[in-house]
């Protein structure tokens, strides 16, 4: 019997997220990161509503997600997606606010930025 080797980011990073705070713990599916993204991410001027696009959300680096959206060209649009390597993402460079890029902090639980095309929103 061979033995069985985990990756750690294969194996924790798209089943379960588990963050630490000060005093406590708090365990997230990945759904639940996504919620907590959609419900209260601001969009730059000139975006559409979050529904009107495809989203895709992968960990960047530890305790940091970064999301992808992407304006579907149809009315097929508000599929979501966790993917477990970050350099899957969707890349564009189209304008009016076609791809919006998003980097959120899981644990301090706040955005570090919200990019539509060339301009970005810092909210650092």
């Amino acid at each position: 019997m061979r033995p069985v080797t985990l990756r750690p980011a294969r194996a924790i990073g798209p089943m379960l997220l588990l963050l630490l705070g000060a005093c406590e713990k708090e365990i997230l599916q990945p759904q639940d990161v996504m919620d907590r993204i959609e419900k209260s991410v601001t969009l730059p001027d000139g975006a559409a509503p979050v529904s009107a696009y495809d989203r895709y959300y992968a960990f960047d680096k530890p305790g940091e997600v970064k999301a992808v959206y992407l304006r579907a060209p149809n009315q097929s649009a508000g599929k979501r997606s966790w993917l477990v390597d970050p350099a899957k993402l969707p890349i564009g460079f189209d304008g009016d606010c076609r791809l919006v890029t998003v980097l959120y902090d899981v644990p301090a639980k706040r955005f570090i930025s919200v990019t539509c095309y060339d301009e970005a929103k810092d909210l650092s």
